[in-house]
């Protein structure tokens, strides 16, 4: 009986728990609404997943979306890792109807992505072998703002949908190595959601290496020949990673299959079966051949063959090569390596670190120095397994700011973790921990409530972007757009526009795109852009202003293509400082930030040129209606085409004449 109360009180908790992690995050959220005085559109990448949600509900995802890298369009399920638009598409059907679609979804995205709080207690709690050490750590992934900045339902995201995957693999594997009943089940779970995170974010990649990698030392250090149970879930997990890497569009697009991770965990696996063979003996020398010949070959294929991922390589090389600080001079970084070194995979500062992490960083850095010294001492694997997650998600996290998703995970795990190795010792030993813990927890809850108006997006020029996608709603007549990535998933989703780019930059062809656009934006004059728009067939342009601005220079696209002072000619100019001049791009309207232009294409040119001919051969015939007619529509086509006016110039004058004549 006093088990049963016990457990009830457990659940109990886990739902407080739950729902502190939503309502601080509903807090944040309220916090932007009246910052903004109303809710915020979804933009970038979020604004094409809120349109393939809308779509979703409407029926079956398409095959192509010409929509979308107008003309030729994009596989949707190659291109996007499908799954969480489904889910959002039914669970949206259970809201109030009255309630925006918009409204639904974050709700969902909350409600979602705050089931890894009790899954966080589950896994620690089972890790450490101890109920307080799963509450220490559920309690910082509920309250800190490194886990709640991303998680508030502001924009959609793929790895808020992924997240809990990953967290409920973790508490599976947990449960699946300690002997507990079932463990082939709880094996079988964690491979699955494991697989089912790695299918919703591909950046599952990145703790897909991790796990290779510990795999790989647990298998140098005898742990699956001591520990069956290990052996018996890496089996299960790779068999159910490959199985999806055949199985699934998006990680067959991307090569997910020879991606070095994989790789690395194929060396491991054929250890795993080959040391289980009666009569081989493998040495070190074959475990170290094993491991190190796939991962190269991995390496190989992706830096030399496969262009998906390479750009994070570059990346990653510029970044130790320039020692994490961003050159002034682009002529010193390629054009991938210039465009992805910014928010959010921009390097972290000291003062970034202090702000996402202002008590948990020293805490964990502290219980990671006592881990490293419990882990040399006894050489314990598993806890070797938090220290090097730790250990790696931090250093991943100072080159790339994007990564504190990760280390928000397994920073809020540590302190647990060291709880349950602290419970051996005496008790005013754990009580002091406990009660440093629950400081550091007073520390990151005051921070993230503090003034919650500033976690939001307050780069984004909201009520300009709505004006935009109003006026294409009524006015864009469904033509497509060329604008800039940050602003044309908007385009689409709201003005209802095909795009020519679009904020997924995994893909080669669409890097390629946005690096002619910026070239022949701030390289070429007016006519090479027009040249560069036509070939996709673009009818307008959008121009988004600041792109001259003397703040953060190494953050425009005139950064991003080496050109950060442009020739005057520069089409770049012309839309930025004399929008009325352009002879082939007509300005229609603007806003603070937003420019539209009307772009007369070279058929538009040549079908004017050919009416303004007609015009004139009317009027020389003494066809006055008929030679305004063919004016006019020449003046339709390109309304600044000098010999069409000068036929209505004439036209005018004549009739002028004959009712002069006819009076007199």
């Amino acid at each position: 009986m006093k088990l049963k109360y016990r457990n009830i009180l457990f659940v109990l908790g886990l739902v407080v728990l739950y729902a502190l992690g939503v309502g601080i995050r509903r807090e944040v959220l309220q916090a932007q609404y009246r910052a903004l005085g109303e809710s915020p559109a979804f933009t970038l990448e979020s604004a094409l997943h809120f349109r393939m949600i809308q779509t979703a509900m409407a029926g079956r995802l398409p095959e192509m979306d010409f929509s979308v890298e107008y003309p030729s369009g994009v596989n949707v399920r190659r291109t996007y890792s499908i799954g969480s638009e489904y889910f959002y598409a039914l669970t949206a059907r259970c809201w109030p109807s009255r309630m925006p679609l918009a409204e639904r979804i974050r709700w969902m995205e909350v409600l979602w992505f705050c089931l890894g709080i009790p899954l966080m207690v589950l896994w620690i709690r089972q890790a450490a072998s101890s109920p307080a050490a799963g509450w220490i750590s559920g309690f910082f992934y509920a309250v800190a703002i490194s886990s709640v900045i991303r998680s508030t339902g502001q924009e959609i995201s793929r790895e808020n949908f992924a997240l809990p995957f990953l967290i409920a693999h973790l508490a599976f594997s947990a449960r699946a190595v300690c002997g507990f009943p079932r463990a082939r089940l709880w094996a079988f779970s964690s491979a699955l959601c494991l697989s089912l995170a790695a299918v919703n974010w591909d950046l599952v990649q990145f703790y897909v290496f991790l796990w290779a990698v510990a795999g790989a030392v647990r298998l140098l250090k005898g742990g699956f020949v001591s520990r069956p149970a290990f052996r018996e879930l890496w089996l299960f997990e790779w068999t159910a990673l490959m199985f999806f890497s055949l199985l699934n569009p998006y990680m067959r697009a991307h090569g997910w299959m020879i991606s070095p991770p994989m790789l690395l965990a194929c060396g491991v696996t054929a250890a795993c079966i080959l040391e289980q063979r009666p009569g081989v003996h493998l040495l070190r020398r074959h475990y170290l051949l094993l491991l190190a010949l796939p991962l190269l070959l991995g390496i190989v294929i992706h830096t030399a063959v496969s262009g998906s991922y390479a750009h994070f390589g570059e990346l990653l090389w510029a970044k130790i090569r320039f020692l994490n600080h961003k050159p002034a001079d682009p002529s010193l970084l390629s054009f991938s390596q210039r465009i992805m070194w910014v928010p959010a995979l921009h390097s972290t500062t000291w003062a970034q670190a202090r702000l996402l992490f202002p008590g948990l960083l020293g805490l964990t850095l502290g219980a990671f120095c006592v881990c490293c010294f419990y882990q040399l001492r006894r050489a314990q694997s598993e806890l070797f397994q938090f220290v090097f997650f730790y250990g790696a998600s931090l250093i991943t996290f100072w080159f790339f700011f994007r990564f504190h998703v990760y280390l928000a995970v397994f920073a809020s795990a540590l302190p647990g973790v060291l709880y349950g190795k602290l419970k051996e010792r005496t008790p005013a030993l754990r009580w002091a921990f406990v009660l440093l813990a629950g400081c550091v927890g007073v520390v990151e809850a005051r921070n993230t409530l503090a003034q919650p108006e500033q976690w939001g997006r307050t780069n984004v020029y909201y009520r300009e972007l709505d004006e935009l996608t109003e006026w294409f709603a009524k006015n864009g007549e469904q033509k497509p757009v060329a604008a800039n990535f940050g602003v044309s998933a908007s385009i689409l989703a709201y003005g209802g526009s095909p795009i020519v780019l679009h904020p997924k930059f995994e893909g080669v062809e669409i890097r390629r795109r946005v690096e002619r656009y910026g070239e022949a934006l701030f390289k070429g004059d007016e006519s090479e852009f027009r040249a560069w728009a036509g070939q996709y067939g673009a009818e307008w342009y959008v121009h988004a202003l600041g792109e001259f601005s003397s703040r953060s220079p190494e953050l425009q696209m005139r950064y991003f293509v080496n050109a950060l002072n442009p020739p005057a000619e520069a089409a770049a100019r012309m839309f930025e400082f004399r929008p009325e001049e352009g002879r082939w791009f007509r300005y229609r309207w603007g806003n603070r930030k937003y420019r539209v232009f009307e772009i007369i294409s070279e058929a538009d040119e040549e079908m004017a040129a050919r009416s303004a001919a007609r015009a004139e051969e009317e009027l020389q015939h003494g066809n006055l209606d008929n030679a305004e007619y063919y004016a006019v529509e020449a003046l339709k086509a390109d309304d600044r085409h000098t010999g069409a006016m000068n036929v209505l110039k004439h036209v005018g004058v004549l009739r002028e004449q004959n009712f002069m004549s006819g009076h007199l």
